[in-house]
């Protein structure tokens, strides 16, 4: 194949917020901190969603609970940056680890409520089933792969796990590199919704997009170092698809 599509998931494909928001502040409060909120206040929540286009894993999501609960001030990429640092490798490991163990207690309890927590992005629905079954589309993410083929599944879309690129610390630069030698390809196309994914691919015969309707933040949209897709952009581009 001559060109690979790379597309992210929580951000491009799919709205996750409601699910990373329930299941990394059941991550931190009760497994975690081991104190539980008799209620979620409005101004937290509203706080996770303002401070989410910072997040680059899924432990991440977790350290958001602890910095709304700590009252921490973070208002930049590198105040969080500095935030994560001060925290320690070992407490990301520790939020990761908790993270995906309530992710894989309310698959095997809750499993329809939590998948119903993931809502794909429309118009891309009607779109997925196509780029499924297409042998040069990937989705990466930071987001383990079984539960994106769980989501996808439970929206009426196969998408095949040798396809689904679960990136976790590797950078996507390296990740893209490694498939297009693979798999012997001239070019790719990639788009993601935090900005930071686009590091170390200068120089990779690669066009790049930054999905408008994501997780991103205001400053991001004017920026000169990725274009910026609309959702029309986005599907302009896959129409070469079969």
């Amino acid at each position: 194949m001559n060109k690979i599509y790379f597309l992210d998931f929580d951000g491009v494909l799919c709205d996750s917020f409601r699910e990373c928001f329930t299941s990394s502040f059941i991550a931190y409060y009760h497994k975690y901190k081991g104190v539980v909120p008799p209620e979620i206040d409005i101004e937290h929540y509203r706080e996770f969603r303002r401070l989410r286009p910072f997040i680059r894993r899924g432990a991440d999501y977790v350290l958001l609970h602890k910095m709304i609960d700590e009252r921490s001030s973070c208002s930049s990429q590198d105040e969080f940056d500095r935030i994560l640092k001060v925290n320690g490798e070992k407490a990301s490991e520790e939020f990761h680890k908790l993270l995906y163990q309530v992710r894989n207690d309310m698959l095997d309890t809750q499993r329809d409520f939590w998948l119903s927590l993931n809502r794909m992005y429309e118009p891309l629905s009607r779109y997925l089933r196509l780029w499924a079954q297409s042998p040069c589309v990937y989705i990466l993410s930071t987001k383990k792969a079984q539960f994106i083929q769980e989501i996808l599944a439970f929206h009426g879309v196969t998408w095949h796990i040798d396809r689904i690129l679960y990136s976790s610390t590797t950078p996507k630069a390296q990740i893209i590199m490694d498939v297009l030698q693979m798999h012997g390809a001239v070019s790719a196309f990639f788009i993601d919704d935090q900005i930071d994914h686009f590091n170390g691919m200068e120089d990779l015969p690669l066009k790049a997009a930054l999905a408008s309707w994501g997780y991103v933040q205001k400053d991001w949209l004017s920026q000169n170092k990725v274009p910026v897709f609309s959702l029309s952009d986005f599907i302009n581009e896959m129409g070469s698809i079969q």
